[in-house]
């Protein structure tokens, strides 16, 4: 479905290339690694590219999701719809974002059934570099203070 998503993008942003990433790992911190859905080139510059593709049978929107779901990724604050900056994908694309290097992040998600006539949602998430400093110092700590002393027994 993945590879369904990235040729949309591909058609959405015409003059970028859009292609499929493997893992990547952190230049310094060589414990953490990502593995981003894609990479979009356009001229110079670079941004990620993240998917989520969400299937609801009984044909419920993005907007009825909100509302009826509160673990759902998104919010609508005032008619703004954007993904929580508390939410586990919001980490996860401010993680990709550090060890790639790259400051942005096409989030996309697809919502796969044939009752939604909105089939994709689309949000820029910039590195937070504050978050990820915070995150960061919590990683090294449980990677040298638990971790690593436990595999090395």
């Amino acid at each position: 479905m993945e590879d369904i998503v990235r040729s949309m993008v591909q058609h959405m942003h015409p003059q970028s290339i859009v292609r499929k990433t493997g893992l990547v790992i952190h230049p310094l911190d060589q414990y953490i690694a990502a593995s981003p859905d894609g990479l979009i080139r356009s001229g110079e510059d670079y941004m990620l590219l993240e998917i989520k593709c969400i299937f609801k049978p009984d044909g419920s929107s993005l907007e009825e999701l909100i509302s009826k779901r509160s673990d759902f990724c998104l919010s609508n604050t005032n008619g703004f719809i954007s993904l929580k900056r508390n939410h586990k994908y919001y980490f996860q694309i401010q993680c990709q974002l550090a060890v790639t290097n790259l400051q942005q992040c096409l989030f996309i998600i697809f919502c796969n059934n044939k009752l939604t006539k909105e089939k994709i949602y689309s949000e820029t998430i910039n590195f937070d570099c504050q978050l990820w400093e915070e995150c960061l110092g919590k990683f090294r700590n449980f990677f040298l203070n638990f971790y690593l002393p436990l595999i090395m027994e």
